[in-house]
C-alpha cells in the first residue's frame, strides 16, 4: 500500500512539472521532477517496472530541463540507475522509445563527465 501511495505521489508531481513547464515556469518544473524523483528508491525501481519506468523518464526530464536552465541535474547514482534501467529495458523488449535512444548516450556522457563507471 505505501509503494502505491509513492506511485500516486510521484505521479502528481509529473503533472504539476508538465503544469509548470506548459507555463513557461521551467525551474519549478525542474524542482518539480526533482521532488517526484526523490520518492523513488532505485532498490524498489530495480524490482518494479513501472517505478523503474518512472524513475528513468524523470531523470531524463531532470537532464532535459537542468541543462537548458543550466542547473545541477540528477545525481550520478541516479544517472547510473536511469542507464541501467534503459538498458534492461532494451534487452527485454528489443527496441526503445526515440527519446530514450537519444538520451541514452548523453546520459552516459554525463556519468563520465562526472567521474562515474558509465
Amino acid at each position: 500500500m505505501l509503494r502505491l501511495l509513492v506511485k500516486l505521489r510521484a505521479g502528481a508531481a509529473v503533472g504539476r512539472a508538465s503544469r509548470y513547464e506548459r507555463q513557461g515556469h521551467l525551474l519549478a518544473a525542474l524542482d518539480e521532477h526533482k521532488r517526484g524523483l526523490s520518492l523513488l528508491s532505485i532498490a524498489h525501481a530495480a524490482r518494479d517496472e513501472i517505478e523503474a519506468c518512472s524513475f528513468m523518464m524523470f531523470v531524463v526530464d531532470i537532464e532535459r530541463l537542468a541543462s537548458r536552465l543550466a542547473q545541477p541535474g540528477a545525481s550520478v547514482e541516479q544517472l547510473e540507475a536511469a542507464v541501467r534501467f534503459i538498458q534492461e529495458y532494451r534487452a527485454e523488449v528489443g527496441q526503445l522509445s526515440r527519446d530514450l535512444r537519444e538520451w541514452l548516450p548523453r546520459l552516459q556522457e554525463r556519468i563520465r563527465c562526472a567521474g562515474g563507471a558509465g
